[in-house]
């Protein structure tokens, strides 16, 4: 597979199992991950982190045509991370405006990768809410409350409507320090198209099931004319 060969207007979307570890040892995180991995307090987390960034750059340095030690990051006022292009003046990359975008839950993670556009994943577990009217009363739009008050929304609505506006402030920088009250969200002509309220209009979102219990969104500021699914284990070729 010629990863760099991503087209313009493609968004491809990998699923990562969290659990599994890709043996390679020549390659080690960074500083910093080695920083963000040691503050977690249980073993598994920790493990986990290591797992999914490891694989993280595996995926990112065979887009970019480059080693994995190689791929460096840089990161937004609210920690959003990006590549840092600016650090491969001696080296040539094969994509010089390739973007990602990483979430996790559970035992499982996504990222996609696009061109040329700001990008944000989220994925989430579906799982029992016991106070799923409340919950999703509270990360909604008033425009959205009255349709949630005449109906009893279950913990697959609740999910369906968290990834797309977690997807959308990933996107925009802010993550969960974002506004979810502050806009809406309107189903297209196909239930995975998905429409924002002003300002957030021109975004462009598509929400898909990477497996039967996981609920996932993509939004981008550039349009999305085909995403295709890949899974990490299965069909990830290492060199």
């Amino acid at each position: 597979m010629a990863y760099s060969n991503l087209p313009n207007h493609r968004v491809d979307i990998w699923l990562l199992c969290s659990d599994m570890r890709v043996n390679i040892s020549t390659l080690e995180l960074s500083r910093y991950e080695k920083i963000r991995s040691s503050r977690f307090v249980h073993v598994e987390d920790k493990r986990r982190y290591q797992n999914v960034h490891t694989k993280l750059r595996l995926l990112l340095a065979a887009y970019l045509e480059i080693s994995p030690a190689s791929v460096v990051y840089r990161y937004g006022h609210q920690g959003k991370p990006d590549i840092d292009y600016a650090a491969f003046s001696q080296q040539t990359v094969a994509l010089q405006d390739l973007k990602f975008s990483l979430s996790h839950s559970g035992s499982h993670s996504l990222v996609a990768v696009m061109r040329a556009a700001e990008l944000g994943v989220d994925v989430e577990r579906i799982r029992a809410l016991a106070n799923a009217q409340q919950l999703l009363a509270a990360i909604s739009h008033p425009r959205e409350r009255q349709i949630i008050s005449d109906s009893n929304p279950s913990a697959d609505d609740f999910f369906n409507i968290w990834v797309c506006k977690e997807a959308l402030l990933k996107a925009l920088g802010v993550g969960l320090k974002g506004d979810m009250n502050s806009f809406s969200i309107m189903t297209g002509d196909e239930p995975q198209q998905v429409h924002f309220s002003a300002p957030y209009q021109d975004w462009h979102a598509h929400r898909f099931q990477p497996q039967p219990n996981l609920r996932a969104c993509v939004v981008s500021n550039a349009p999305c004319v085909q995403l295709i699914q890949y899974n990490f284990e299965r069909d990830f070729e290492i060199d």
